[in-house]
């Protein structure tokens, strides 16, 4: 009787202790929700077509960041990326479970830009500005999981349309 006793305390403590662990939140942070995988798309860099791939642990941290602080919730607060002889620190500021500033700083003069997000009613990010430009998001489409795989971004009087593909776990 007290070996069973015993063997479902453990089996408990096992249990708790697993639910207890910190769940990250860096698929909040790249604008999609759930049991992310991986996020890619197509962007231009430098001119060029690149597909860019952004890969999550199965507990949500994305793989590749650098130097990441994170608060009791896990939610990413702070980061470093140091590249050759710059450095450049970005602090996350969330409300309400959404990404709403990332200011970056770099070593270099420490110069800091701010980058601002909005949303509407419905949770969809309609707006990212960068000192005196924005970008206007509207149009989405989305997956049978609720992210977004597509939405229409508009700057400067040019309207593109962005297209993503999501793995989950």
């Amino acid at each position: 009787m007290k070996i069973k006793t015993i063997l479902l305390l453990l089996a408990l403590c096992v249990t708790m202790g697993v639910s207890a662990q910190m769940r990250y939140h860096d698929a909040e942070l790249n604008d999609a929700k759930g049991k992310v995988k991986s996020i890619s798309t197509t962007a231009v860099v430098l001119g060029e077509s690149q597909l860019i791939t952004i890969e999550f642990t199965v507990d949500g941290k994305q793989k590749g960041v650098r130097d990441a602080e994170y608060d009791s919730n896990g939610y990413l607060i702070k980061s470093t990326n140091k590249n050759n002889e710059i450095t450049v620190t970005t602090k996350y500021i969330w409300e309400n479970g959404r990404l709403i500033e990332a200011v970056n700083t770099t070593s270099i003069n420490d110069i800091t830009m701010s980058i601002k997000l909005k949303y509407n009613n419905k949770g969809e990010q309609i707006e990212c500005a960068m000192d005196t430009f924005k970008y206007q998001y509207s149009d989405y489409k989305y997956d049978a999981k609720g992210n977004w795989i597509s939405r229409k971004r508009s700057f400067l009087g040019q309207q593109e349309t962005e297209t993503r593909t999501i793995e989950y776990y």
